[in-house]
């Protein structure tokens, strides 16, 4: 959906997609080591640009590119979706970032903190394949609970595969935002010390 949330931190932010992205995303979902667990898409702009068309006409669906503020540089995407506003629930996903980025804690923060503090979200789940260890082990250590595995959740290159599902409620974030928002903020005084005119 278009929406118009920007979600500022120390070193990146949260902006909400746009059509000229399109190519961006192409680019990244593309890459070689950045894709192996995603969903394959179209190498072609035009097709994503429909895609983004699409998405803009869903309610309760917030796909944001993760910038860098030190010259506004895109390097990753990441997405809120499925929001249920009756039971206060949503999914969390659509999350990649470029080779080197330094981005990733800040991101998943950065959307946590919109889901509780700006949505008023009870709950946050996402989905993970179950062979992805490294996404998974992520989630775990940024203190996300597993609630299970989904046999079959996913299709890919013609099988299917089974998802670790995370989940995350308001007040468990709350009690494990701190030492996250602790690392982003080392890793920001570092990006923004290397910053072109600092």
């Amino acid at each position: 959906m278009r929406h118009s949330h920007v979600i500022i931190g120390e070193a990146f932010r949260l902006r909400p997609i746009e059509d000229r992205d399109a190519e961006f995303v192409v680019a990244l979902r593309s890459m070689a080591g950045r894709s192996q667990y995603l969903n394959p898409i179209s190498p072609s702009i035009a097709d994503q640009q429909r895609w983004l068309a699409d998405y803009f006409k869903r309610e309760g669906d917030f796909y944001f590119v993760i910038e860098r503020i030190a010259g506004d540089r895109p390097e990753g995407l990441i997405s809120l979706y499925d929001l249920s506003p009756q039971d206060g629930v949503a999914e969390w996903g659509r999350w990649i970032v470029a080779p080197a980025s330094l981005s990733a804690i800040e991101s998943v923060v950065l959307l946590m903190d919109f889901a509780f503090g700006k949505l008023g979200l009870r709950k946050v789940y996402s989905y993970t394949v179950a062979e992805n260890n490294a996404t998974n082990s992520f989630h775990d250590g940024c203190g996300f609970r597993r609630a299970g595995v989904q046999v079959a959740r996913f299709t890919m290159e013609g099988r299917a595969v089974d998802a670790v599902r995370h989940e995350c409620e308001a007040s468990e974030w709350t009690a494990h935002r701190p030492a996250l928002a602790a690392k982003c903020h080392k890793i920001s005084q570092r990006i923004n010390r290397d910053a072109p005119g600092r």
